[in-house]
């Protein structure tokens, strides 16, 4: 069973996009953060390190190859030295984090980067890993496919943590995996909270809270914490509408970054959020 009473945390933080070293300073900034605040678990967006890659239907082939090296630079390694960094402040902080990042595989001779958690124990070290599944759409042309031996759930102190990857959170088997075993505090990653308009893929931006109505998130992460009686922290991307150094505004294409980070109990109850249009470090006490 989760702990008596617990603290969990989402940390709606904008990348320093494609800038390895300057995330991993805001990071531990955040980390810190959390931990000063009372957080337990603490829960990055999908692809938070270095950022989504939104360009991916934007731009030419010549620059989007590019842009694939440049985030393959920025990205993160198993063996990376900012690991370390990472695991350093976990510990100080005296918490578990779940990391959104872009991986570059730590096979001999592999460049593939995989859409991936990173879970860290309240010692620092690193548990384990979680690699999206299936990249969705044009995100075949970014990450490579992970495999069901990534579906874990790893033992906190406070209670068992499991996490999935955007439309992952949909998709029945998955939530069954990690419900089979023993998941009692799920980690949700986004990239970003939209309005959708018609068909699945017919969604823009959202500019306030009020996309509730039409965001399949907000009713999804809801149902999954109802479902598999679990404690749901459900971090959704934001990027500010201040253009990455480097890029262009029309470089950006399908961002949907608005964030709607949520924290919800197992009666389906959202306790904090959705956050929508800022930056912020969103806890609850449960």
């Amino acid at each position: 069973m989760p702990a008596e009473s617990f603290t969990l945390a989402a940390a709606q933080v904008e990348p320093v996009y494609h800038d390895k070293e300057g995330t991993l300073d805001k990071t531990c900034r955040y980390i810190e953060q959390a931990g000063r605040d009372g957080a337990d678990i603490v829960v990055f967006p999908e692809t938070y390190f270095p950022g989504y890659p939104y360009w991916r239907g934007s731009v030419s082939i010549s620059r989007w190859t590019d842009l694939m090296v440049d985030l393959q630079k920025n990205s993160l390694h198993v063996d990376d030295e900012a690991i370390e960094v990472l695991g350093e402040a976990v510990a100080e902080a005296d918490l578990t984090l779940v990391l959104g990042t872009n991986e570059v595989s730590d096979r001999q001779g592999s460049e593939t980067l995989y859409n991936s958690l990173f879970y860290f124990d309240s010692t620092g070290e690193l548990m384990g890993r979680h690699r999206k599944l299936m990249p969705t759409h044009e995100e075949r042309a970014i990450w490579g496919r992970g495999d069901p031996s990534s579906l874990a759930t790893y033992e906190t102190d406070v209670g068992w943590l499991g996490g999935l990857i955007c439309y992952e959170n949909h998709m029945t088997l998955s939530k069954a995996a990690l419900t089979a075993m023993g998941e009692e505090i799920h980690a949700a990653v986004w990239p970003g909270f939209w309005e959708q308009h018609g068909h699945p893929g017919d969604k823009t931006r959202a500019e306030t809270s009020e996309a509730v109505d039409t965001c399949d998130i907000y009713p999804a992460m809801r149902e999954y914490a109802f479902e598999t009686q679990s404690f749901v922290a459900a971090c959704s991307a934001y990027m500010s509408d201040a253009v990455p150094d480097g890029f262009s505004e029309d470089e950006l294409g399908f961002n949907v970054a608005a964030g709607g980070s949520m924290l919800i109990n197992p009666a389906g109850i959202v306790k904090a959020g959705p956050l929508v249009g800022e930056e912020g470090l969103l806890t609850a006490e449960f």
